[in-house]
């Protein structure tokens, strides 16, 4: 079994018909069957991402050598989420979301945009604001 997260759950019944007893190895196939064309790609992440692991496991290999081998030897870690919530002030509930990862010693951030242009300048101007970031993160 393969391990893998995504935005949704794919139904049983496209499990059964784009999946279920196909090779991992099919990931484009199983992908571009899942996605359908795109519109529901977050819900194919989750598997493509197994599928990976899969393949991985099947040739004993780490899934860096399957996508062309590993270029460096460490990352820095951010911080992701900053999703709108309903019944949430979506600005506010960003910046606090962002003060409890400053606080966790994340020395970067992934922020959402696209809500409109007051709005991302809100977010980016409420996140960016002194007295959110560390001495070592500018």
């Amino acid at each position: 079994m393969g391990w893998g997260e995504g935005g949704g759950v794919p139904s049983q019944g496209d499990l059964e018909a784009h999946v279920i007893g196909r090779s991992p190895f099919d990931y484009e196939v199983i992908w571009d069957n899942l996605s359908h064309g795109g519109s529901r790609a977050s819900t194919a992440c989750g598997v493509e991402m197994a599928l990976w692991d899969l393949m991985g496991k099947s040739l004993d290999l780490p899934v860096c050598q399957l996508l062309g081998g590993a270029k460096r030897r460490e990352a820095k870690a951010y911080a992701s989420g900053f999703f709108q919530w309903q019944g949430l002030d979506h600005v506010q509930s960003v910046v606090d979301e962002a003060k409890r990862c400053r606080d966790l010693s994340f020395g970067a951030v992934k922020l959402r945009i696209g809500f409109g242009v007051e709005i991302d300048e809100q977010l980016v101007g409420g996140v960016r604001e002194p007295r959110l970031r560390r001495a070592d993160c500018n």
